[in-house]
């Protein structure tokens, strides 16, 4: 009997984004796959994902066992982020090359269509035209290359050139595509309220608390890595918010969101090195020279998990507004 779906309820797969973090997801498929003892593509009926969570979701589909997607961002992760070797353009315009992105997505996907897929999916991209998310799915998309949704969905700016008028799907406020994922299962596939599961995985949450002061001692490049870290974080956020509102409490989704914060708490309930962790690029979308310690939190946090939790996993939860704070800000 199914660990995850004992009672053959229509399986829904949502993936953040997140850059080079993605092995945190595959990770945890990798053991999802090893409980149930057949793929993803086995397991889910509708993948979604943005970005890294577009190029999981796509990789599954298609059959890939996770182990093998493990090996993708383990073997292949520092390749794909290839540095631009004109400085003029690395500075002003994308950080990294995307021949070995190509490369790899044409190896990987050949010229499999979104029709072709055996499950159904949905890959998030920003399209610059139109100036708003599109939802790449067979409906309306199905005669779209797999390895052109997913690159346009991981094409985020400063780090890769667009794909054409395209760029990353976690350009606005889908990162996180589970509240999407859920419209698209019942208001456009029709699948049956109150039958649905949805498996919802982060790629971490960075927590940017400032220090008392701090606000205002900060320069122009700092409030720029804080607004679009927090604007992420909160988008993040706000879809689980949204699916827990719309749909859970009306009891027509079943939601499991696993996510963990990169706060030494965590960390070190986990087991890992604290003194790992001090070199502040250790998070970063980017970050492949510490793919080792990323994919140790990635274990950890795997094994931590045994996928039969009512409401999934999340390890600590972002420091809530505490009374007596209310009390102070009242004065003023």
């Amino acid at each position: 009997m199914s660990v995850i779906n004992p009672d053959n309820k229509k399986m829904i797969l949502a993936c953040d984004g997140g850059g080079i973090r993605g092995i945190i997801i595959a990770r945890c498929l990798e053991k999802l796959e090893s409980i149930e003892g057949r793929s993803c593509n086995k397991i889910f009926h509708l993948m979604t994902g943005t970005s890294t969570g577009a190029i999981i979701v796509a990789a599954l589909a298609i059959g890939m066992p996770a182990k093998e997607l493990v090996k993708l961002y383990l073997v292949k992760g520092r390749a794909m982020f290839k540095k631009n070797p004109h400085l003029w353009r690395r500075l002003f315009k994308w950080k990294y090359t995307k021949a070995e992105v190509k490369k790899n997505f044409r190896e990987i996907f050949g010229d499999i269509t979104l029709k072709e897929l055996p499950v159904d999916i949905m890959i998030t991209a920003k399209d610059t035209v139109r100036s708003e998310t599109m939802f790449f799915e067979k409906k309306t998309f199905g005669n779209m290359l797999l390895r052109e949704a997913v690159e346009s969905s991981m094409s985020a700016p400063t780090y890769f050139a667009p794909n054409g008028r395209y760029i990353d799907g976690g350009v606005g406020g889908f990162n996180n595509p589970c509240y999407q994922a859920a419209v698209e299962a019942i208001h456009y596939l029709n699948y049956p309220r109150a039958r649905l599961r949805m498996l919802s995985f982060g790629t971490g949450r960075e927590i940017n608390n400032m220090q008392e002061g701090e606000a205002q001692r900060k320069y122009k490049l700092g409030w720029l890595t804080y607004a679009i870290g927090e604007g992420m974080e909160d988008a993040n956020e706000q879809q689980v918010g949204l699916v827990r509102r719309e749909y859970v409490r009306r009891n027509e989704v079943e939601f499991r969101r696993y996510q963990l914060s990169f706060t030494p708490s965590v960390l070190t309930n986990l087991g890992i090195p604290i003194e790992q962790m001090k070199d502040a690029g250790v998070f970063k979308m980017d970050a492949v020279k510490h793919l080792e310690i990323l994919d140790l939190i990635a274990r950890k946090f795997a094994d931590y998990i045994t996928f039969t939790e009512k409401d999934g996993v999340e390890l600590g939860e972002k420091p809530k507004l505490q009374e007596k704070d209310f009390a102070r800000y009242l004065k003023h």
